[in-house]
């Protein structure tokens, strides 16, 4: 039996139907809304009241004016509107950075309040950046997640990427995975050796390189 047995209970226009398992470390919930439509949603949101419908009552939070719907002051509300205004207005300092370089953002997030239940349904918290998973793709829900710093630079456009034993990761994420310096990793891959290589050296010691690594069984399984 479930310590937090949501099923039957209301929130707002929600009703919860069944509990439908654990995600991003809290569990997820199928709701009923009131206009007949449903929603998944997590524990956190429907008890901290961020998910209170299936998203009907957007149309009505879209007709109150920005000083009217309480939110233009907040961190989230900014972070949008940064978004919105380095996407799609000239005169931004960073405009050239995404807007002029093709990225824009999707027609569901022009309105604030799509944008707002999508960041919370999505572990939003203060504190986490967005971040685009494709770093050349546009700002929209299939695109982007909610990452710490560390995680959003790990995915900047300069980075480079080794693909080996079935992982893709920065020169830092194997640097530190691996117990390496990042700079030999860079170094090897400006100097064009394969993946395998470049994490572990060359089969031959040449010059002043260093000595080849033992690969890693838990590696050595996926190539």
């Amino acid at each position: 039996m479930l310590k937090n047995d949501l099923t039957g209970k209301r929130f707002g226009k929600l009703t919860v139907v069944e509990y439908l398992g654990r995600k991003h470390h809290s569990s997820f919930w199928r709701c009923k809304c009131d206009c007949g439509n449903e929603v998944n949603c997590y524990y956190g949101n429907l008890i901290r009241g961020t998910s209170t419908s299936c998203g009907c009552m957007r149309s009505a939070y879209a007709k109150q004016s920005r000083n009217c719907h309480g939110e233009s002051t907040t961190i989230l509300y900014k972070k949008w509107s940064s978004i919105k205004t380095r996407c799609t207005n000239p005169n931004s300092p960073n405009y050239h950075l995404y807007g002029g370089r093709g990225i824009s953002i999707c027609d569901e997030w022009m309105e604030f309040w799509n944008f707002r239940e999508w960041s919370y349904q999505n572990g939003y918290r203060e504190g986490l950046s967005i971040d685009r998973i494709d770093v050349n793709g546009n700002y929209e829900p299939s695109n982007c997640r909610w990452a710490t710093l560390e995680e959003q630079a790990s995915n900047k456009r300069n980075n480079s990427f080794i693909e080996y034993g079935g992982k893709k990761q920065t020169a830092a994420q194997w640097a530190r995975e691996l117990g390496i310096g990042k700079d030999t990793i860079t170094y090897r891959i400006r100097a064009g050796w394969t993946p395998e290589e470049c994490l572990f050296g060359k089969e031959k010691k040449t010059g002043n390189s260093m000595k080849r690594m033992e690969i890693p069984s838990y590696l050595k399984n996926h190539c």
